[in-house]
């Protein structure tokens, strides 16, 4: 075998500091169709995390809400209902049924009538018979707040302060008798 002669390469220019290709421009030019589509996304992104974090926050009050005593939660919604302002905008009927229902919850929870079910007769026949007390300002309250939901007695801001007073004076005393039992 023979002896293998290797050439040596061409010699290369010599570097400039320029660039020695041309790179192609691999993006689209800038449109306003394209501006208008990523805004879009965008737009639709926060959209869709404000709502999450809505959700994520109805949860975790509703979470809290129900790992409330009867008596905690009773008044958190005492004091929603009194934010709807629904006596200052004429709707004392609806004030009246939201207002029965947040006692009537608060007894349910407390305990055990399933009270929101019942005529204001037959809760009271079981509020007497489950032993507990305030039967008579229970009673009285009730009683004026169904003349407004179903007698159609015409309601107007003083007669739904005193059903407000007389909702939170029977929560606090049977709150208070419990706590001295």
């Amino acid at each position: 075998a023979g002896p293998v002669y290797f050439t040596p390469p061409e010699p290369r220019e010599s570097v400039t500091g320029e660039m020695e290709c041309s790179p192609k421009k691999d993006l689209p030019p800038l449109s306003w169709k394209l501006a208008g589509i990523v805004a879009l996304i965008l737009s639709a992104a926060a959209v869709l995390c404000f709502a999450v974090f809505k959700l994520l926050s109805f949860a975790a009050r509703k979470v809290k809400e129900h790992r409330m005593s009867p008596i905690e939660r009773a008044w958190v919604e005492l004091d929603r209902l009194l934010l709807k302002g629904l006596p200052g905008r004429g709707r004392y009927k609806d004030f009246y049924v939201e207002l029965t229902m947040v006692v009537r919850r608060y007894v349910q929870r407390k305990y055990g009538i399933r009270a929101p079910h019942l005529t204001t007769e037959e809760f009271l026949l079981q509020f007497r018979d489950a032993g507990a007390a305030g039967k008579e300002a229970l009673a009285k309250f009730l009683e004026s707040a169904d003349m407004v939901k179903f007698a159609g007695v015409e309601a107007n801001p003083e007669m739904a302060d005193e059903a407000t007073q007389a909702a939170r004076g029977y929560l606090k005393d049977d709150s208070s008798d419990r706590r001295a039992q």
